[in-house]
């Protein structure tokens, strides 16, 4: 089956990142632990409501502020919080590889706002080479669920078998295989 376009998923594949590094800098930048950054974030799910759009980056910055007793503006959190991305560079050239040859290419990534925001503005080939990007806070919902890949696949305008998607989490390549698209589980871009 003919390939027509390639999905990447961002983190892990494209980028590399360490939620622990966000805890720290926003610890850093309210006086709280990373431990409590933790649990106000991730325990409480205020960071998946905010991968899938059900808050804005303003209200997940009353939210954490109100949980926690922070006193940090909106834009001191979003940056401590987006900035946890280091490019690979072995990956990033694959896909500009592809796209200088004529492939087309997108994103499709469980992400919230501030991590996009702050990935186009330091890496910015990113937003370049891959059109469309499809994102879980846009889209609403996240990967493995079947509705973002039916998004993502409807916003290329391409039957499931033509697509082919790399993710570093085997759930969400397993989301994809069921819905008929061309996937593998990413280690490397040797791979």
């Amino acid at each position: 089956m003919a390939i027509k376009f390639i999905y990447f998923d961002l983190g892990n594949v494209l980028l590399d990142f360490t939620h622990e590094r966000g805890f720290a800098q926003i610890a850093a930048a309210t006086g709280l632990t990373s431990v409590d950054v933790r649990t106000a974030m991730v325990d409480s799910g205020l960071s998946g409501r905010y991968e899938t759009g059900q808050l804005s980056t303003g209200e997940f910055h009353r939210v954490f502020c109100k949980a926690t007793g922070a006193t940090v503006t909106v834009s001191e959190l979003a940056i401590a919080w987006g900035d946890i991305f280091e490019i690979k560079p072995q990956t990033v050239a694959v896909a500009a590889n592809l796209f200088s040859t004529g492939h087309h290419i997108g994103i499709l990534s469980n992400t919230c706002a501030a991590h996009w925001e702050y990935v186009v503005s330091r890496f910015r080939p990113l937003s370049l080479f891959f059109n469309p990007v499809i994102t879980s806070y846009q889209a609403k919902v996240m990967k493995p669920d079947s509705e973002i890949y039916q998004i993502a696949a409807d916003a290329v305008g391409l039957a499931p078998h033509e697509i082919f998607f790399a993710d570093d989490c085997e759930d969400n390549v397993e989301g994809a295989l069921k819905l008929g698209w061309q996937a593998v589980q990413f280690t490397s871009a040797l791979q």
